[in-house]
């Protein structure tokens, strides 16, 4: 039986972005300020998760929500090995820059504007449908298909780590995250917070008062702000003037590329980042005015379906 699996892709395209508008339009930053025992890190993780779990017993699989923090959305016999797909429901706070709303999605030239657009709502949506289109084909299958979702990827991955707790772990599969085609190996990651006692100056010396920058530390900085104390006025054009070179000397101006970060693909026994960021394509993940192209999505879609199918059949 031969497939196309783009056009199976391009025949669900109205409700796969559907679907996809549905889950983007809910705030999921972690908020844990407002934690209840039944909102462990705030609402808006959980009815994220709530929400694409619903998709899934909407379309006839089997679901299960694990305390609000994790769930997965299932098919094929459950005796099956089990290939393991995991995403994450959850992003990073928007920030300042954007031009539209960013839990209000829209499509302009081709590109669909909101936060998770590419990181990750928009890679999952396109991997679920991938399982809906085997599901819907009605392809047989050796090994089951587990799509397990996160609400805390970009944080302490505490909602992975309570499913890992409660249910067993596929060995093997990916995580639609991060750069098409394969990540094979993710740098770590290290997080701390470091304190210092600021040196006392003479009184007609300059005096760093206060540094502030950034929302996360998975996040590059919108903007710095440094609160300085001149009790000399005339000190400020030549800060100005040595802010400036220091700028040039560094030659900070230029472009950043990063591949690869922290994915659930780690935590698989046999696991790889699997994503569909494509070659070419503008890395806006965790930026103001994140998107992805609507024919990424349904070109992820075919892709998916094909790949799953194959690691499955």
């Amino acid at each position: 039986m031969e497939i196309n699996w783009l056009q199976e892709a391009q025949k669900r395209k109205e409700m796969l972005l559907e679907d996809l508008s549905e889950l983007l339009r809910i705030n999921s930053v972690r908020d844990i300020e407002h934690q209840t025992d039944e909102y462990p890190l705030g609402a808006g993780p959980a009815l994220a998760l709530k929400k694409v779990l619903s998709f899934g017993e909407r379309d006839g699989f089997r679901v299960k929500n694990i305390d609000n923090l994790a769930g997965h959305i299932e098919y094929g016999e459950e005796t099956a090995e089990a290939l393991g797909i995991l995403g994450h429901v959850d992003v990073v706070p928007p920030g300042e820059g954007w031009a539209t709303d960013p839990f209000e999605p829209i499509i302009k030239e081709g590109k669909l504007f909101a936060r998770g657009s590419s990181d990750d709502k928009g890679p999952c949506i396109a991997a679920y449908y991938g399982m809906k289109i085997i599901k819907e084909l009605q392809l047989s299958t050796s090994k089951k298909i587990r799509f397990i979702f996160g609400t805390d990827e970009e944080s302490e991955w505490i909602g992975i780590h309570r499913y890992m707790e409660k249910e067993e772990m596929p060995a093997f599969g990916f995580s639609p995250d991060a750069n098409f085609p394969i990540i094979n190996g993710e740098k770590g990651i290290l997080s701390f917070e470091l304190s210092f006692t600021l040196k006392e100056e003479k009184a007609d010396k300059m005096q760093l008062k206060r540094f502030s920058s950034g929302l996360r530390a998975n996040m590059v900085p919108s903007e710095a702000i440094a609160v300085l104390e001149i009790p000399d006025l005339e000190k400020l054009s030549s800060l100005e003037t040595g802010y400036t070179k220091y700028l040039d000397d560094k030659k900070l101006k230029g472009t950043f590329e990063y591949k690869g970060g922290g994915t659930y693909g780690r935590i698989l026994e046999k696991g790889c980042a699997y994503g569909s960021l494509f070659p070419g394509r503008e890395n806006v993940m965790h930026q103001p005015n994140e998107y992805m192209y609507v024919e990424d999505i349904l070109k992820a879609t075919a892709i998916y379906a094909e790949a799953i199918y194959r690691l499955v059949k």
